[in-house]
């Protein structure tokens, strides 16, 4: 019986050994003298030693390698209180290394039950000392943001009431929080006339619609209105109940006032480019009506040089003599020497006549086609200003033909030969007179080109041919003084030109056109001294065509 009650009594011991040997805790048991009397294996493997090395040693030392009692020991509490002590500390490795523990002490009693030490349990923490440092840092980081941005944070609950904002808000509205907190935001700080509309909003984002970019005023404590531009996220608790609404807004008010002026500004600005396009337009038109009356002028002295020489001063002469022998002019014609030179005379007079009327005929049609060419550059400009441009169809190799014919003239003065390689295509849909502009240009700038280099015969060619199934090109080709590597590039520019007496304005122009076509201006050259091709490539079909 004795042998049973003496097992009954060792269960709750052996059990509490259990215990102690396989809880994740560190057990350490001292006497009164901070002796160590027993270390449990938890313990001995947090100071990655044997238990046995610890029995008998001075806890202080195995613990913290101190030659003194800690002065933050837990044990003395313990023991002079009778109740539990905790203190957060570090263990000390043989090899110095450290780790983060938290210690808690309680008295134990011997069987006098008188104070026989205490009893140490340590935790090792390392790993959730650096999680709460690191979430202590991200709390302290989140609080300096709030702090210190320049942006408005602001906390509503789900009725609309004010629950924080941070300083930067205050600044800007001149109200402190605690003035303010619990108050409906709606009522204390939008006007009037924005409260319903962003009161839906609200509603819209308490219920899950986040709102992004959306600017109204608020009303500052002296009564200024700051435009805030608001981003929102609504705010949930545990269970994902809906708790409330983080708004984060940002002054706009100089934005906005800024966006207004630039507006005005662009209003103004689009009103200077229409002058500015409008005495671009004039300019456009002086160039190429220039380029006209170039050739009109030299054909009108063609025509003044024509009736200056003309066989037709003589006929006064004959007539006067006959007007004198009206009354032998039979005799006269037949035996005077004078009189039988006048049939001859006349009849040579004719021929003369001929082909003076015909090449004044053929000058006064060519003074026609190009006063009408002008009007119908100063009529497609017009007609181009409201309506965009005239689209017809047309076969391109006639518009070549007209180009080469209006600048004839210029053409054959320099003896300039011209060479034309026109491939068979089908019609094409586009402008006719913009197309015949940038071909005219072209060739009075091949000429130019050719005129100035005096060593060599003169050879234009204008080409024509489908790049592709879409799109056509025209070149204009000439052996003239070329154009140097460093000027292709610059070329198309506004005001380029290497010329004294040029300007700059017609390829530019051209290109402008060339690209309201849908098409480009492009230009190769060998360099100087090797002539230059310039290319005008158009779609075959423009967007509109009128007959």
């Amino acid at each position: 019986m004795d042998t049973e009650q003496t097992s009954e009594r060792k269960k709750p011991y052996e059990a509490l050994e259990a215990l102690m040997e396989n809880t994740s805790l560190g057990i350490a048991v001292m006497d009164t003298n901070h002796r160590i009397i027993h270390v449990n294996a938890t313990f001995a493997r947090l100071f990655k030693r044997t238990v046995e090395s610890f029995v008998g040693l001075p806890c202080y030392h195995e613990f913290e390698k101190r030659d003194a009692i800690c002065p933050h020991c837990p044990g003395i509490p313990a023991m002079e209180t009778g109740r539990m002590a905790e203190v957060e500390t570090e263990g000390v490795l043989d090899d110095g290394s450290r780790f983060n523990a938290r210690n808690r002490a309680v008295p134990y009693f011997g069987p006098d039950k008188k104070l026989a030490g205490f009893i140490e349990m340590v935790e090792d923490f390392t790993e959730k000392k650096r999680a709460e440092d690191q979430l202590k840092q991200e709390r302290n980081f989140s609080q300096s943001i709030i702090e210190t941005a320049q942006a408005i944070m602001l906390v509503l609950d789900s009725e609309g009431k004010i629950v924080s904002f941070n300083p930067y808000m205050e600044e800007l509205s001149g109200y402190c929080l605690e003035e303010v907190k619990g108050q409906d935001w709606f009522s204390l700080f939008l006007p009037s006339r924005s409260r319903d509309p962003i009161r839906h909003l609200f509603e819209k984002a308490i219920g899950g619609t986040q709102t992004h970019g959306a600017i109204n005023p608020i009303v500052a404590k002296d009564g200024r209105l700051i435009d805030i531009e608001w981003y929102d996220k609504t705010l949930t608790d545990n269970d994902g109940n809906v708790t409330g609404l983080l708004s984060i807004g940002q002054d706009v008010t100089e934005r906005i006032q800024k966006e207004k002026e630039l507006r005005d500004l662009h209003v103004q600005l689009i009103a200077a480019s229409r002058r500015a396009g409008m005495a671009e337009v004039a300019t456009d038109i002086l160039h190429n009506v220039g380029n006209i009356l170039n050739s009109i002028n030299i054909s009108l002295g063609g025509i003044k040089e024509t009736t200056s020489n003309s066989k037709a001063q003589g006929l006064r002469r004959v007539a006067d003599i006959v007007e004198e022998h009206l009354d032998d002019l039979g005799d006269f014609i037949t035996r005077d020497e004078r009189g039988m030179k006048i049939p001859l005379y006349l009849s040579e007079a004719a021929r003369c006549i001929d082909a003076e009327r015909e090449e004044v005929t053929r000058e006064v049609d060519f003074l026609t086609k190009s006063i009408n060419h002008i009007k119908e550059i100063v009529r497609t400009q017009q007609v181009y200003a409201k309506s965009g441009g005239v689209r017809v169809s047309m076969d391109i190799r006639d518009v070549i033909r007209d180009a080469v014919e209006i600048c004839r003239q210029a053409l054959e003065r320099h003896h300039v030969n011209v060479h034309l390689d026109l491939a068979d295509l089908p019609e094409i849909c586009s402008d006719r007179q913009r197309i015949l502009q940038i071909l005219v240009n072209f060739i009075n700038n091949a000429k130019q080109a050719m005129v100035e280099n005096h060593d060599r015969e003169k050879h234009l060619t204008l080409r024509c041919y489908p790049k592709d199934e879409e799109r056509l090109c025209m070149e204009v080709t000439d052996n003239g003084i070329g154009i140097p590597g460093e000027h292709l590039t610059k070329i198309f520019t506004r005001g380029f030109t290497t010329r004294e007496d040029g300007h700059g304005f017609g390829l530019h122009s051209g290109a402008l056109v060339a690209k309201e076509l849908g098409g480009t201006l492009s230009v190769h050259s060998d360099g100087p001294g090797r002539g230059a091709t310039f290319v005008l490539e158009i779609p075959f079909l423009a967007e509109k065509v009128l007959q």
